[in-house]
């Protein structure tokens, strides 16, 4: 069987990933495309703009191009990891599909709500992973902050992968025994869901990444928003506020 992955296709990648040219990585879109495959491009700097998302937008229907400019050898294998979203969405899909055709009690196991409700949990987690990525994506290409954009794409690496884990753990869940064995991907997917919150940067690794970055922000613009602190009816109680 397979399967409609997600392929993350980044021109900065080493000349033997794709071929060593952007028609190669071109060509290489196309046929993923093609072949019914859902894609997106991430793109640096290497080549302007104007040559390169017309080029892609033109010729290929329905294929995300995300520019990404200015990004760190390590960000880069972190934003890279947007790949669990098609890892994620594969699950989905067998799953979905699957509580469509199974039946249990004379119903289709879609009419249940322990099936359905994993279902749309799984869809509005994905939703919100994708966004969160092509929003790293995007605020790098903006050349926002670099602190900012380091604690994005931490973000979006942890929070892409633990979504690609927990619906493949749902797809696990939905098709039963069956989806243990190789008749289905999904045992592969657990295998594979299973590394990627390692790979690059554990996600303990990202967690200290965000919360740091989160902190030099937060406290390094005092007076710069409102002090929502101050907010409370008795918030000028200040020996009431005991740190220590």
């Amino acid at each position: 069987m397979g399967m409609n992955l997600l392929h993350v296709i980044p021109y900065y990648a080493p000349a033997w990933a794709y071929g060593g040219s952007v028609r190669a990585a071109t060509d290489l879109t196309r046929a993923l495309v093609q072949a019914g495959h859902c894609v997106t491009v991430l793109t640096t700097d290497t080549l302007s703009p104007t040559a390169r998302a017309p080029v892609l937008r033109e010729t290929l229907d329905g294929v995300d191009v995300v520019r990404v400019r200015n990004l760190s050898n390590a960000l880069r294998g972190r934003l890279n990891l947007a790949s669990p979203l098609g890892m994620g969405r594969a699950a989905l899909e067998v799953a979905a599909r699957y509580a469509d055709k199974r039946k249990a009690f004379g119903k289709k196991i879609r009419s249940f709500e322990a099936v359905s409700f994993k279902v749309a949990d799984s869809i509005t987690q994905l939703d919100a992973a994708r966004m969160l990525v092509y929003g790293a994506a995007r605020s790098i290409d903006a050349g926002d902050d670099p602190s900012r954009c380091r604690r994005l794409v931490s973000e979006a690496k942890k929070f892409a992968t633990e979504t690609a884990w927990q619906l493949v753990n749902h797809a696990m869940q939905i098709l039963g025994g069956i989806g243990y064995t190789n008749i289905y991907p999904i045992e592969r997917l657990l295998r594979d869901t299973r590394l990627i919150m390692i790979w690059t940067g554990t996600n303990e690794i990202m967690d200290l990444i965000i919360q740091s970055e989160y902190y030099k922000e937060l406290l390094g613009r005092p007076g710069a928003v409102r002090d929502v602190e101050a907010d409370a009816e008795e918030a000028e109680r200040e020996e009431e506020k005991v740190y220590e």
